[in-house]
This record gives structure tokens, sequence and C-alpha cells, in this order.
């Protein structure tokens, strides 16, 4: 089934490239049940896990990944043509380097995979038993007769202090609705009435006293439902506790609304933890591939001469000159970016679920969740919801780029300025589109139309300068513009893809002939495929220890307008012989589980090797 897609809904990919899916879908069930809830979620992660393609500044070779992306003033490497083509001019050495690389970036969609959604539903029930199973610990008290196991029995044996042998009597009962009310005079005929004779003012005391009793007891989980419920609800909650039938679906339906917070129970935090992730995926979702891989080979220009002049006093005056031209460099690079999102439709973008048998819906509040008794006893609204018209969009952008740059060098008095031009000839291969779509129960099987892919060419321009100053030795600062002329790869039945201009800037220093410090920061910001992070603005670097046979780096790094939460990004890089070059970056933000194993939600690894002589 192919949904029509209006014109005015492609407001949110520019002039961007848009990939074309096909969704399919099954016949739908009449009556969802634990099995169709769960693939539900999960088709919503396959969905917006499809793969497609974005465009960022980007980075090759592995000297400039392992120092934290610097590479636009730095001379000790051989891909000077792709951060800075003045650098051809400045080191004029013979250089060739081979560069593969991929990089990973992940929002809030790979960990609805590991949602159970049939758990979740059993939350009443699993919290029933974590309050007043047996293996929950606590100690197992009597409290008008009936038994209260687990947790709760903690705090009950906590609450009753003067209780003999364990067993909760009437009389213990109203002495303390007594203490919490200051009435001793009770009306109340046995132990269930008499938690009713607790209203107005007196319900806060109750509420300190079961909170006192919940932590004297052992049981942080009491303690944390007893905060998230308005107190006006603990007397049905103690009536409940007080009958021994006590379970958290009935309290739950009792008491409308409960807020419950991380950190008390390790099996109620994977509940939450998964309310979460979904909150999450809802709030901004992102799925980022890129690939950078090339060879890059520099051909020796003429080292700069100097000659001798005297004045009229006899001083002596040596000279540098450019007499012969500076390096040639030319290239094969071959990228790929992508990206996928899924945009929630905005009137079905709530997390409703149904927790044994009542649909709730859950609000997310930093550490803590709260469910609320939802209006309407449906789906409607929800994220799950059959009638929802969600939107994915996939976009795909591979690019095969020919550059032959030029670097001169012009010798001032105040130092060298170092310029350079880069003429690259760009194979461009576009896919893209969105379509709407639904979540229903079995899922959702998505195919790519292949007949839609565009190729086409153009022509791309890069300008770059490098100034070294005579008065600060082994100072060198830099300036790039790539895609200076916007090159454009036009598309059938899409709007065309543009490569808008990219600036950056950079400053490196050169210390004791082996170290070299270095740092990079994008002028502008960069345009990109995501919705979640549509802009992209790095800034970051790095030293390298240059040993000849042997260098070593060290880096870190950082977009400013990311949403995805990588945070900051730790680079290094070992260099052996020329032949085995390895870069690798890790951030230090979110983390996401793949496969049991946590790590972080942005990864890139870079191998290769670079020969200077």
């Amino acid at each position: 089934m192919r949904k029509s897609v209006k014109w005015h809904d492609f407001f949110l990919l520019k002039d961007s490239n848009k990939c074309l899916l096909e969704v399919r879908m099954r016949p739908k069930h009449k009556k969802m049940g634990h099995r169709t809830m769960r693939h539900k979620v999960m088709a919503l992660a396959m969905c917006a896990g499809v793969s497609g393609f974005g465009l960022e500044f980007g980075s090759m070779g592995q000297v400039s990944a392992g120092m934290g992306g610097a590479g636009v003033a730095v001379r000790d490497s051989a891909w000077g043509l792709y951060y800075n083509p003045a650098l051809l001019g400045s080191d004029r050495r013979t250089k060739m380097g081979y560069s593969f690389g991929i990089q990973f970036k992940e929002q809030n969609l790979l960990q609805l995979a590991t949602i159970d959604v049939a758990n979740l539903e059993k939350l009443p029930d699993t919290l029933t038993n974590q309050l007043t199973g047996p293996s929950s610990g606590g100690t197992s008290v009597t409290i008008g007769g009936q038994k209260v196991d687990g947790a709760l029995g903690g705090m009950v044996n906590a609450l009753f202090p003067d209780a003999k042998d364990g067993k909760v009597t009437e009389g213990d009962v109203k002495n303390l609705v007594q203490e919490v009310t200051g009435n001793d005079k009770l009306t109340c005929k046995d132990i269930t009435s008499c938690w009713g004779e607790i209203k107005g003012d007196a319900l806060n005391n109750l509420k300190d006293k079961l909170a006192g009793a919940a932590t004297e007891g052992g049981s942080p989980l009491v303690g944390q439902i007893i905060n998230g419920v308005d107190p006006s609800e603990l007397p049905g909650i103690m009536q409940e506790v007080s009958s021994g039938k006590f379970d958290a679906n009935t309290m739950l339906e009792k008491v409308g609304k409960i807020t419950i917070a991380k950190g008390a129970d390790s099996v109620i935090d994977k509940l939450l933890n998964d309310f979460g992730v979904v909150d999450g995926a809802l709030k901004g979702n992102d799925v980022n591939l890129a690939t950078q891989n090339g060879f890059v080979f520099q051909f020796a220009g003429d080292k700069g001469s100097r000659r001798v002049e005297s004045d009229t006093l006899g001083t002596i005056n040596i000279q540098e000159i450019d007499s012969g031209r500076g390096a040639v460099g030319i290239g094969l690079f071959a990228s790929a970016f992508s990206n996928a999102s899924a945009s929630i439709d905005p009137n079905n973008n709530k997390l409703i679920f149904d927790l044994g048998g009542k649909y709730y819906q859950a609000t997310i509040n930093g550490d803590s969740v709260t469910l609320e008794l939802a209006a309407q006893q449906t789906e409607q609204g929800s994220i799950m919801s059959e009638n929802a018209q969600h939107t994915l969009y996939a976009n795909a952008l591979a690019l095969v780029e020919i550059p032959i740059g030029y670097g001169h060098t012009i010798f001032t008095p105040m130092g060298d300025v170092n310029l350079g031009l880069a003429v690259k000839f760009i194979q461009g291969i576009g896919y893209g589109d969105k379509v709407n779509f639904n979540i229903p129960p079995s899922g959702l099987n998505v195919s790519v139309d292949k007949n839609k892919m565009d190729m086409a060419q153009t022509f791309g321009l890069d300008f770059g300068m490098l100034y070294s100053p005579r008065f600060v030795k082994n100072l060198h600062l830099g300036l790039v513009a790539k895609n200076v002329n916007s090159p454009t790869i036009n598309r059938t039945g899409v709007a065309d893809t543009t490569l808008h201009p990219q600036v950056r800037a950079g400053v490196s220093y050169e210390m004791m002939d082996f170290l070299t410090f270095a740092f990079d920061a994008d002028v502008l910001p960069n345009e990109t495929l995501s919705l979640s992070s549509p802009k992209s603005q790095f800034f970051g670097g790095g030293v390298m220890a240059n040993f000849k046979k042997v260098d070593f780096r060290l880096g870190a790094m950082q977009d400013i307008r990311s949403n995805a939460g990588e945070g900051l990004i730790l680079t290094g890089g070992l260099n052996l012989f020329g032949f085995l070059d390895v870069a690798m970056q890790y951030g230090l933000g979110q983390n996401i589980t793949i496969q049991g194993i946590n790590v972080s939600n942005y990864m890139s690894l870079r191998v290769g090797g670079q020969f200077s002589f």
C-alpha cells in the first residue's frame, strides 16, 4: 500500500535528497494482544532505522581523525588536498596516503528493539510482586488478622514499632490515627474505617509517617510510591494493605495517578527505562551512517631558495624567495553519508499503554515516570494507534570526487602566505523520499524502489590559505572554503541537491621537531539531512607526537549543534611504519545497548596508511 505525499510536507527536507520507500501493510487485527503490541513498537524501530544518506564537512585520513578532527593547518599529513589545498604550498614533499573509515551515530532508535512491551503491560503484576512478594525481602506481619509480606510488610512493621510478635491490632491502628490527626475521639469501628478518619492537614502527617516507615523498613520502592501519590489517596491505599488483598492494578485504578522514581528497585527500573526509551524516540530520533574512503598523491614541488642582500650600512639581509612551483595533489575520494528519521503524528504522540486491562498515559519527568489513568479508555492519541499517520524520512547521498589541487607560497617580510586551489569532478548518486505510515499489529515490510536512483555530475571549487608568521616560528593559521561555487547535483522527480559552502578555520604549532598541536573549528554551521539535528558545527583539536617511524595522536572534539547527545568525543590514533595507521573516535555522552553490550551512540574507526619523502 503506497501512501500519498502532499507537497506542503516537504518543508522539513529543505533541498536535500529524498528516498522513496514502499510500505506494504499486512491486514490489521481487530484486537490487540501482548504480541501485537510488541510488534507495533518493533515496527517503529524498523521503520525509523532504514538507512538513508547525509552530508557534513567530514573526515579523511587518520592524522586529523586522531587529533580531534583538526586538519586545516596540519602540515605533517598527506591529506592537505582534502582539508586545505594551501598546505600543498607549505609542505612541498612527495606524499601519498590511503584511508578507509566508517562513522556511526544514533539517537533513540536502536534501543526500541530491546523493549519488551508485554513486560510493560504486566507492570501492575510486577509492581504487586515487588511490594508484597516474599522474594522482595521485607518482613511478614499480620494486620487485622491479614498477612502482609514483602516490602509493604517491612513498612507496616516499622510503622507500628509497639506491635507484639508482628501482629498489628485495631488498637495499634487507632493509636497511630490519633497521633496523626490529633483526635482522641475516633468514631471508627474497625481498622479499615479508621484509616478513613484521616483527612485534611492530617493527610500530610500520614504521608510523612509512611515515608519514614518505608525508609526504616528498608523499602525504597514503597517510599518512592508514597512520595508520588496524592496524600488524599493514602488512606485508601492503607485500607487495601490492611485488607490483605493489595494489588497494584487496583491501586492504580483507585488513585488514578502515581509517580515512581528510578533507583529504588532494579526490576521496576527496567520498566521505567523502557518508558523513557519510547519517550526519547518521540522527542527526537536519528540514525546516521557515514563512510569516507580515499587515495591521495602529492607530487613534490620546488624548495624555496634564499638570496643574500646587503644595504649601504653593510648589514647582511638573507631573504627567502619563491622561485619555483608548489606541490600538486591529486586524489580519489568516495563518500557516502546516511540518515534516517521518523516524524511522529502530532495527533497520536502520547505514551498510552494497556496496563492490566486499563489504559494509562505515561509521562516522563527526568528520572521518574508518572502513570495516569487515560481520560478515554482507548488507544486514541497513542503513538501505536492504528489511526496514526507517522512519517518516515530516509535520505541518501553518495559522492565520488576526483580533486586536483595546487598550493603556492608568497614569501613576505611578515611571514609566508600559502594559497591553494582545488578543482574537483563530482559524481553524485542520490536517493530519497518520504512516506506516511502507521504501525499495524503485524509490523511493516519496507522495501526500496531502486528505479528512483539518480546519478549526476558536477564540479566543485575549494580555496585555502595558510599563514605562517615570521615573528612566531612554527605557528600556522589556516582557513579553507570548500564547495565555494555551491555545486548542484541535478535530480529527476525531486528537488536538486546543492552542496553548500563549508568554511573551517584551523591553527597548529610545531614544537621540538616532533610535537604538533592543532585546533579546528567550523566557522559556519553545515547543513545535514537529519530532522533531529539539521545543523552540525564541530570544533576540536589534539596533539601528535611524530617519531618518524611511529607516531601517536590524541584529541577531542564536539558538535555544538547536535541534538543526538553524543557529548564530548575523544579521539586517538597510532601509526606504525606508515603501513598501519589507525584512528578511533568515541563519544562520552549518551550510551546505547547493542547485543547486550553498552556502547556510545557515536563511534568512528579509520584505517589506512601514509608516506612522505
